[in-house]
């Protein structure tokens, strides 16, 4: 996709899932970063649904920087094939772990419980919890998987 394309998706999903991605500074920061980075996005018709973007962090291992699908389009397998389309991207690449933050389980918003439960049936683990990574109303939680 185009650089300027990938930000453009990621502002327009994000902005439909306030829940998950509620701070509009933070939203502006994400996308503009989406330009350059790996990414993959779900079409339903002509119409982008879901995306998905990676941060390269070494060698051996990478990061799910960012993964949203529009709510009309959760539970329908989107985002698991969003998610196995980046791995095999990784696998190609020599890539063997990749790991993600969300909110930790202490967090018992509804929308990230679930977010949890999906990372796990992906196969993905709960390395370590970070209370005050971002900050003390959202506590961060690092998940991890072999690939």
């Amino acid at each position: 996709e185009q650089n300027d394309r990938k930000s453009e998706i990621v502002s327009e999903i994000m902005g439909q899932l306030k829940e998950w991605f509620g701070l509009p500074e933070v939203n502006a920061r994400l996308a503009a970063e989406a330009a350059g980075k790996p990414m993959w996005t779900a079409w339903r018709g002509d119409r982008p649904v879901g995306f998905v973007t990676l941060n390269i962090n070494s060698r051996w291992s990478a990061e799910l920087d960012v993964l949203g699908v529009v709510r009309e389009e959760q539970r329908k397998g989107i985002g698991a094939g969003l998610v196995s389309a980046a791995e095999e991207y990784l696998k190609k690449g020599g890539i063997q772990y990749l790991a993600l933050k969300t909110l930790a389980d202490s967090d018992t918003h509804e929308g990230f419980i679930h977010t949890r439960a999906f990372y796990r049936k992906m196969g993905f683990v709960s390395l370590m919890d970070l209370p005050t990574l971002w900050n003390a109303e959202n506590p961060c939680l690092i998940m991890v998987k072999k690939i």
